[in-house]
């Protein structure tokens, strides 16, 4: 995480989502049933950031341009790879 937040490009933004994606329910799990609880509950064991992230971390991917278009944009701009085709092309009978 510490080096999706550390790389100002777009490298930087989808590193960033995955690596919330990726985190955010594993985070849940070790915190267990306590992290479930609305903040200022008796038994909580955070201040509810534990699950606003894992609410909040499959909308990082989508709020600022999908994962996808940015995956596509570094393939093709930063790689130099061809265009995404994800269609093949109707031949005509």
């Amino acid at each position: 995480m510490e080096v999706a937040i550390s790389t100002p490009n777009i490298y930087g933004r989808v590193a960033l989502a995955q690596a919330m994606r990726d985190v955010s329910p594993d985070l849940m799990d070790i915190l267990g049933a306590a992290a479930a609880l609305p903040v200022d509950a008796d038994g909580q064991v955070d201040d509810g950031a534990a699950e606003y992230e894992y609410r909040f971390a499959p909308l990082v991917g989508i709020y600022g341009g999908t994962l996808e278009v940015f995956r596509n944009m570094i393939a093709q701009y930063m790689l130099g790879l061809g265009k995404t085709r994800y269609s093949s092309p109707r031949m005509a009978s």
